[in-house]
């Protein structure tokens, strides 16, 4: 019911390894680089996924604005990836121009 706080303070923020000090920090920091290009998996991941079924649908359907709606998404798609490429986001080296803020 009554409880004393109990200040917390480096030593017990700490990792604890077995009474040893540890060697490196326990936090390892990822680069961005590999959150954008998850971040852009899942995306186009999920469109793809999101495309199976509409195209079922378009399998049966014979009107021309059914035909013309996904086409028009699958060009979005297309385009949004020709931009993505050409930005350079796609790039993993660290020499690409979107990283440096200069043009190759």
């Amino acid at each position: 019911m009554i409880q004393i706080r109990k200040q917390a303070n480096r030593d017990k923020l700490s990792p604890y390894e077995c009474g040893f000090q540890p060697l490196m920090s326990a936090r390892v920091s990822f680069s961005l680089r590999f959150y954008l290009v998850m971040i852009m998996f899942v995306i186009f991941d999920v469109e793809v996924v999101l495309m199976i079924p509409v195209l079922f649908v378009l399998y049966g359907a014979k009107d021309m604005w059914s035909s013309i709606s996904v086409f028009l998404f699958i060009l979005i798609l297309i385009l949004g990836v020709l931009y993505e490429r050409r930005d350079g986001s796609m790039d993993w080296s660290m020499d690409s121009k979107s990283w440096t803020g200069q043009k190759m």
